[in-house]
């Protein structure tokens, strides 16, 4: 099923409480079933379709309309007069109720009333007849450029108010229609950005964003003549992308303030440093203190390690140049799942959804949780080692520490793992609360590393072990040791891919994205291949190649136990807050898939009085924890991670690829040359070929982990040649009643207000932090 069908699906489903996804269905009646739009230009926006088959009421008797006949408004207008008129009276009598309800949700959060308009989309990109209900405030991050204005602009643009279309069916004796030709509405969009409140044009649509915003914030009385002129009832239209597939929140922006969340809508506040600075913070994790180690042994030098960081890094710079493409081109929260829904369907959607709640999740959480346990584990071994012996000279070498038992970093591992999830179900906001100063702390580390590498550089006394001579000796010829190289290395880059969505908090994304990007890559690159400089200056070859906890050996190297406890502490906090950040965002996807039918509806509940996802919160511990013990270790859960991540990765940016032949004219702010997406998906196909020899194991892991998928799908979605009803047989039908919570008769509209709340605090999920 292509994405411009996926209303005629939902038009036909026989139960639309059950089989349409949760965050998706409003109510339903007889005639007409209402849903969210999954594009919403303003704070309340809906849609209202017409169910198939349609009874309209003749006069004494009943006319059934297919899919044919509703397939668009054009298409509707031909049918007889009399049919027509019910139809629309039937569309205003849900309009009105529906109106009723959005006012009572206005009253209740923003303590005023706004107008609610209604109409048609004069070129809709969608298959079948549907009314758009919506506030006139069009204050939403999803409207982001020109045509997305003047889709809904109440005056003038590719709007039909409903009013208009009864007039046209009133006014008329015989079937011609009104032409409705799309050159018509091209001229519009030379237009300038006009307010519909004041007449005032702007330049670009964050000036216009921002004008409009301030007016959503002023309170009107009754008695105020200006202020009920303004809200004059009319009637409108609507998008020409209003298609939501269900999606699970695997990316969310994470810049939603309270007071944004109250009046619905995010500031743009990002200028291009607070953009480039927020960019590298995602990205400077856990992976630049444990990767070198796995790098220099693969490709067993260290000129070929600094090569494999800026390859990794320029891999990643293409990457979210064409993320940022994508993302702008498919405004919509979702990030990979929601832009693979939209090249490939839902079927491609549901399993990087699948493979996030089962491995890309739990699986990078367990591989934070074991960094944090070999950094302990060092820190106690290690270090009281070298204080027993009283050494004073600065170790660069291993040899006389013990080696730490498996089973001690696994059991600090599951140790951390426990707080955090304690942490987590005690408080709904404890788990939050310190995650800036824990940034701070991992960013501070790095700068620290850099500036010890830089003095033993220049201290005549220390002896570098970085040379020219030795600086390419021994590198590895095998592909599939540098593919499994580039992906380690790719970890500690982790988070590229959530760059697009700063953009919906840029004040100019228009002019400042590109900039952020390249200058924050840029920055990134400069300062992880720094950060490498300074271990292979100070450390030997040997020693990186061996260590998992490089920071500790450079900080032992450089200050003596001091120092390896200072990084051990610094580290151990960086990845306590990374791992408390994907504890926090895991169990809210867990929820939310339990709440979409995606996992049994024991795991969609919270704690009665503590608010807290409990149930969430034991399910993706108790998976990272067989992870952390089970999973083989750190550099295994990296390999696996990494093959499954870089699958979906591929998948996303060829279809980017393919967007461009397909959709050429589909609107694109941000648009990177077409050698960015073709190079990396090279690369990509690359790493994903390489570990079948280098790492057999992983990557036949990975894809099973994927595999496994595709019959979960076919048992828990319904089918999209008849939607509603199951591909299975009634046996099938029956085990699928402990995935699906029981829905009675039509539920009411929700609060807007109520969906924010289960939504407040969400990260970003694809990558997450580290």
């Amino acid at each position: 099923m292509s994405w411009s069908e996926a209303l005629r699906a939902y038009a036909l489903v026989k139960n639309p409480s059950v089989d349409i996804p949760k965050n998706v269905y409003i109510s339903s009646t007889e005639r007409f079933i209402v849903i969210k739009d999954g594009y919403p230009k303003s704070t309340f926006h809906y849609l209202i379709l017409p169910r198939i088959p349609f009874s309209a009421h003749v006069s004494t008797s009943e006319v059934t309309l297919g899919a044919e006949e509703l397939n668009s408004l054009r298409s509707t207008l031909q049918l007889d007069k009399e049919i027509v008129l019910d139809l629309l009276d039937g569309m205003e009598d849900v309009v009105r109720d529906l109106e009723a309800s959005i006012q009572t949700d206005m009253r209740r959060t923003k303590g005023h009333e706004w107008d609610i308009l209604a109409g048609f989309h004069a070129v809709p990109s969608m298959k079948h007849l549907h009314l758009h209900v919506f506030s006139k405030d069009l204050c939403s991050d999803m409207l982001k450029n020109k045509k997305h204005y003047w889709s809904f602009h109440p005056e003038g643009g590719f709007f039909l108010n409903l009013e208009t279309v009864r007039g046209w069916v009133e006014g008329k004796q015989d079937k011609e229609v009104m032409a409705l030709p799309a050159s018509k509405y091209e001229p519009i969009l030379k237009q300038p950005l006009r307010s519909f409140w004041t007449g005032e044009e702007f330049k670009t649509i964050p000036k216009l964003k921002a004008h409009l915003e301030n007016l959503q914030q002023l309170e009107f009385e009754p008695s105020d003549p200006p202020g009920r002129a303004l809200h004059r009832r009319s009637n409108s239209t609507l998008n020409a992308f209003s298609f939501d597939p269900g999606f699970l929140p695997l990316s969310l922006s994470a810049s939603t303030e309270e007071s944004n969340l109250e009046r619905g809508t995010n500031q743009r506040h990002l200028g291009f440093f607070s953009g480039v600075a927020l960019v590298v913070g995602l990205q400077v994790g856990s992976g630049i203190f444990s990767s070198p180690g796995v790098i220099v042994h693969r490709v067993d030098s260290a000129g070929a390690s600094l090569v494999v960081w800026v390859v990794a890094g320029l891999l990643a710079w293409t990457g979210a140049s064409s993320f940022a493409e994508i993302g702008s081109a498919i405004p919509v929260n979702g990030g990979a799942q929601a832009y693979l829904a939209y090249a490939y369907g839902p079927m491609m959607s549901y399993l990087y959804s699948w493979t996030a709640l089962s491995l890309l999740k739990p699986g990078s959480a367990a591989i934070i949780a074991l960094i944090f346990g070999e950094y302990i584990c060092r820190l106690l071994f290690h270090v009281s080692v070298v204080n027993t012996s009283s050494s004073t000279t600065k170790a660069t070498s291993q040899e006389d520490v013990p080696d730490i038992p498996e089973w001690a970093v696994k059991a600090a591992a599951i140790g951390a793992l426990a707080l955090v999830t304690i942490v987590n179900i005690s408080n709904a906001k404890a788990g939050s609360n310190v995650q800036i100063v824990l940034t701070a702390i991992k960013i501070c580390t790095l700068l620290f590393v850099l500036l010890l590498g830089f003095l033993v550089l220049l201290s005549p006394s220390s002896e570098s072990h970085l040379t020219v001579s030795t600086f390419f000796m021994g590198t590895s010829t095998n592909m599939g040791d540098w593919a499994i190289a580039i992906y380690s290395s790719l970890w500690g880059y982790d988070g590229w891919d959530q760059l697009n969505f700063v953009a919906g908090e840029m004040v100019d994304p228009a002019r400042d994205l590109p900039r952020v990007i390249h200058s924050s890559m840029a920055l990134v690159i400069g300062l992880f291949t720094a950060a490498n400089v300074s271990y292979l200056v100070t450390l030997s070859k040997e020693v990186v190649a061996s260590s998992n906890t490089v920071a500790l050996d450079f900080g032992l190297a450089t200050l003596g136990p001091a120092g390896a406890t200072v990084f051990s502490v610094l580290v151990a906090i960086s990845t306590i807050g990374a791992l408390n950040g994907s504890s926090f965002t895991s169990a809210r996807l867990v929820q939310e898939a339990a709440r979409e039918k995606f996992l049994p509806g024991f795991f969609g509940s919270s704690h009665p009085t503590r608010n807290t996802p409990v149930n969430a919160l034991l399910f993706q511990s108790g998976l990272t924890a067989l992870f952390v013990l089970f999973g083989g270790g750190f550099r295994t859960l990296v390999n696996l991670f990494s093959v499954a991540q870089w699958l979906f990765y591929f998948l996303t940016v060829l279809g980017l690829i393919i967007l461009r032949y397909t959709e050429p004219h589909l609107e694109r702010p941000y648009r990177t040359y077409i050698t960015t997406p073709l190079l990396f998906c090279t690369v990509a196909l690359f790493l994903l070929l390489m570990p079948i020899v280098a790492a057999p194991k992983e990557a036949i892991g990975a894809f099973c982990f994927i595999s496994l998928g595709f019959p979960i799908y076919l048992l828990t979605q319904p089918s999209t040649n008849h939607p509603g009803v199951s591909r299975t047989d009634a046996l099938v039908e029956r085990l699928r009643g402990f995935w699906r919570p029981k829905h009675r008769g039509v539920q009411p509209v929700r609060s807007i207000r109520e969906e924010r709340e289960e939504q407040t605090g969400m990260l970003e999920l694809s990558g997450g932090p580290r």
